[in-house]
C-alpha cells in the first residue's frame, strides 16, 4: 500500500524498521528518544484498532475471506501510522519519560545496547479517540457504537429491567451479534429480521424465520453454514424475545449469577450461546466499549450488586 503521510512513512511497523530503530539506539539513545515514542504510539493505535475490530463479527460475515482479512489488517496499520504520524499526545509523552531515563543513566545506553525501556502508560488514557481520526478509523468506530447504542438502549433497558443486568451488557451483547448494527440476519428479498442476537429458529419456534449464511465453529474450526434464524416485527421485539430466552432454563443460571461483565460473557459462553471458543472475550470487550463510549445513565441494577461472586466455571 502506497503511504503518502511523509511523518507516517518512517514509523518502524515492520521488522526493518524496528532494526534500523534499534541500531539507532545504540548509537544515539537521546535522538533515537522520539522515533521509540512514535513507534510505540503507533503500535498502540493499531493494537487499539485490531481489539475493536474483534469486538465485532464484521470479519465472519459471508463475504469474509483470508484476503479481506489480509486487507483490513494493512488498512488499520495505514490508519493507525496516520493518526500516530499526527500525533495524540502520546509519543511526546513518552519521549519526555524516555528522555530522563537516559539523563538519570548519564545520557548513554545500557551496556547491552538495547534500546531504553518504554514507560508504562495507562490504557484507559491511551483508549480514547485521537482528535481528528479518520471517519473510517477509531473515531468512526466510536461513533457506531454510540448511534447503535442511542437506537437500541431503550429496549435494552426494558430486558435488562426483567433480568436484572446492566443495559450496558445487552447493547454490548446485539452489537456484537450485529456489528454494532451493520449486519443481521435478512429475508431473501432484503427485508430485515430485526435479529440482534443471533437467535437460531428452532423446532419449537412457531414465529417467522429468515435463512442466512453464518459461521459455526466445529472440532475447532469455523466453518461457514446456512442456518434459520428467527425474525421479528421490531427491535422490542428482539430484545422481549432475547429476555425470554435468558430467563429459560438453559441460560437462567448463568444470568442470575451474573455479577460483572466477565461472569455474564462466560456464563453465557458455558451455556452454550456461540460455539466460538473465544466468544466471551469478545463478549467482555464489546460491554467495555460501550461503557467506555456509550454508557447508559440509568442506575446500575441493585440486584446485580446482591449476587454472589462465584468463580467463573472454566474460566
Amino acid at each position: 500500500m502506497t503511504r503518502h503521510n511523509a511523518g507516517a512513512a518512517g514509523l518502524a511497523i515492520d521488522s526493518r524498521g524496528l532494526d534500523a530503530l534499534r541500531q539507532r539506539a545504540r548509537d544515539d539513545p537521546k535522538g533515537a528518544a522520539a522515533g521509540a515514542a512514535k513507534q510505540f504510539e503507533a503500535l498502540l493505535m493499531q493494537q487499539l484498532l485490531k481489539a475493536m475490530r474483534e469486538a465485532t463479527p464484521q470479519q465472519d460475515g459471508p463475504l469474509s475471506s483470508d484476503a479481506q482479512r489480509t486487507w483490513t489488517g494493512l488498512y488499520d496499520r495505514e490508519i493507525a501510522e496516520k493518526i500516530a504520524g499526527r500525533g495524540t499526545g502520546i509519543a511526546s509523552a513518552l519521549q519526555r519519560q524516555i528522555e530522563r531515563q537516559i539523563a538519570a543513566r548519564g545520557g548513554g545506553s545500557p551496556a547491552t545496547g538495547s534500546a531504553p525501556a518504554r514507560p508504562a502508560v495507562t490504557p484507559a488514557r491511551a483508549a480514547a479517540p485521537p482528535a481528528g481520526a479518520a471517519p473510517g478509523g477509531l473515531a468512526g468506530i466510536v461513533d457506531s457504537v454510540r448511534r447503535f447504542a442511542d437506537e437500541v438502549r431503550p429496549h435494552a433497558e426494558a430486558a435488562a429491567k426483567a433480568l436484572g443486568v446492566s443495559a450496558d451488557w445487552l447493547v454490548a451483547h446485539a452489537g456484537l451479534e450485529t456489528g454494532w448494527g451493520r449486519h443481521q440476519p435478512r429475508a431473501a428479498d432484503g427485508a430485515p429480521s430485526f435479529n440482534l442476537f443471533g437467535i437460531k429458529a428452532g423446532t419449537r419456534w412457531t414465529g417467522a424465520s429468515v435463512v442466512a449464511s453464518t459461521r459455526e465453529v466445529v472440532d475447532g474450526v469455523a466453518r461457514p453454514v446456512a442456518a434459520a434464524f428467527r425474525a421479528y416485527a421490531s427491535y422490542a421485539d428482539a430484545f422481549d424475545d432475547y429476555a425470554k430466552l435468558l430467563s429459560g432454563p438453559r441460560y437462567a443460571g448463568a444470568v442470575s449469577n451474573a455479577a460483572n461483565p466477565r461472569t455474564f460473557s462466560h456464563g453465557l459462553q458455558h451455556a452454550g450461546y456461540a460455539t466460538d471458543p473465544d466468544y466471551a472475550r469478545k463478549l467482555e470487550r464489546a460491554i467495555a466499549m460501550v461503557g467506555r463510549y456509550a454508557p447508559s445513565a440509568a442506575q446500575f441494577p441493585s440486584a446485580i450488586a446482591d449476587k454472589s461472586r462465584a468463580p467463573v466455571r472454566g474460566a
